[in-house]
């Protein structure tokens, strides 16, 4: 095997040849399968590479790895090729854990150290020039601390994946998922809108990250879910114009039971390529911060996504998506936040910390007026507004700002210069960029 050329942090993608990038995405993940993906089809195209892929394993949705597209070329590995590169990722996956072990047990340990050194610097019973060694001590081990090294550039390659990479289905998988998609109630040439509202059933009691357990962070993704209850005036609404309403998520999801709506993630009949084709058919998807609105990027599904608790990865990449953020409000003061001061480093620095913020859920009429809105949108896209203008210029400069110093801001920042095409809703900007009173919130969403 020759020398490869890593291209990516995570190393979901390196060069094998000068012609040739090898891919292998995360495969337990959804969000993350479809991104890794798509950016690999992006980087290959803009480079006028081929790429292969190793399908990792277990996979969470195999359909993603059945697309075809006339943009790139797609290698397929032999056997043998393909072990070799699985020993290699295994290789480097052990590495980082190694490395990442290392980092944090130096920064426990250096913190730790520091805090006995501070405190028997301050003990009185101590000789004066003892105290003073110890301060010293103290100082030089915050110039020595360790640092990961910070990666060249986002995790998120806006730039390679601004451009849709056109994809379709492999025949045989596209053909079956459409008998089984008018088996389960979907007419053929009925138009289609998908809807996600993401739930705690997924990762119910893997909601708080590992790192929020030792206390390093204080993230907590329960802070994106959501109540299905909350888009019913919004489905209701799209079935009246003639479109077939199509719930995705898992088994564990609230069900929904309403006329022209199929409700996919109750289905016993749902498969992976049916949900995929779905998508593929969409003439939007509305969800909120999940999987499903990012597996988009490679679908090339316009989105609506609807309160996302981060401004900044969220931020929408291609030109037909739109999205809000939630309604947060500070706990010390008990005032919401306003768009203009989410999209601030006070803000970005904590992002869902529930021990900071409380969360507050769309009520059902703005989701109502944000489909609207969307459908008015993909007809006629118009001229961004100054406020949505204003609104993105303060993400990304916020972005920036805070790169060099927190990783999570830098994983979704701006890259190469492209923040993203797409807009915050109008509705919403005008009524919250300067103005942080919320209208009737949809209540907050199940904790798991």
């Amino acid at each position: 095997m020759a020398e490869q050329e890593p291209l990516a942090p995570n190393t979901f993608l390196v060069r094998a040849a000068p012609s040739l990038l090898v891919c292998r995405p995360n495969g337990l993940q959804y969000g993350h399968l479809g991104m890794e993906v798509v950016m690999a089809l992006g980087t290959a195209r803009e480079e006028g590479s081929a790429v292969a892929f190793v399908k990792p394993s277990p996979l969470v949705n195999p359909a993603l790895m059945e697309l075809e597209t006339d943009a790139v070329r797609i290698v397929r590995l032999g056997s043998l090729a393909d072990i070799r590169w699985r020993i290699y990722w295994r290789a480097r996956d052990l590495r980082d854990w190694w490395r990442d072990t290392w980092y944090e047990f130096r920064e426990s340990w250096v913190t730790e150290l520091k805090r006995l050194l501070r405190d028997e610097a301050r003990n009185p019973g101590h000789p004066a020039g003892l105290r003073r060694a110890l301060r010293r001590w103290k100082q030089r081990l915050s110039g020595s601390r360790g640092k990961r090294p910070m990666t060249p550039r986002p995790y998120l390659w806006r730039h390679a994946i601004r451009a849709p990479v056109p994809v379709i289905l492999r025949a045989a998988v596209a053909e079956s998922a459409r008998r089984q998609a008018e088996a389960v109630g979907i007419p053929p040439d009925a138009p289609i809108v998908t809807v996600h509202a993401r739930e705690a059933g997924f990762k119910r009691g893997r909601e708080v990250h590992e790192k929020q357990i030792k206390a390093l962070s204080r993230r907590d993704d329960g802070t994106r879910n959501i109540r299905i209850d909350s888009y019913i005036p919004a489905i209701d609404y799209l079935v009246s114009l003639g479109y077939t309403v199509v719930r995705l998520g898992d088994p564990s999801m609230c069900p929904v039971s309403r006329p022209g709506v199929v409700d996919l993630a109750l289905d016993p009949r749902r498969t992976p390529e049916l949900e995929v084709y779905c998508l593929l058919r969409s003439e939007f998807l509305l969800a909120g911060e999940s999987g499903p609105a990012i597996v988009t990027l490679l679908t090339n599904t316009p989105t609506l996504t609807l309160n996302a608790t981060d401004p900044v990865s969220s931020f929408p990449i291609r030109p037909d998506w739109l999205y809000t953020v939630k309604r947060v409000i500070d706990l010390d003061t008990g005032i919401p936040l306003t768009l203009r001061e989410m999209a601030s480093p006070r803000y970005l620095e904590a992002v869902r910390d529930t021990a900071r913020f409380r969360f507050l859920s769309h009520p059902p009429e703005e989701v109502l007026e944000a489909v609207r809105e969307m459908r008015a949108f993909l007809a006629n896209r118009g001229v961004e507004s100054e406020r949505q203008a204003t609104y993105k210029a303060l993400v990304a400069r916020a972005a920036e700002e805070l790169s060099p110093r927190l990783r999570y801001v830098r994983k979704w920042a701006p890259d190469k210069g492209v923040m993203g095409d797409g807009r915050v809703a109008s509705f919403f900007v005008e009524r919250y960029l300067d103005d942080a009173t919320p209208s009737r919130e949809a209540g907050e969403p199940r904790r798991p």
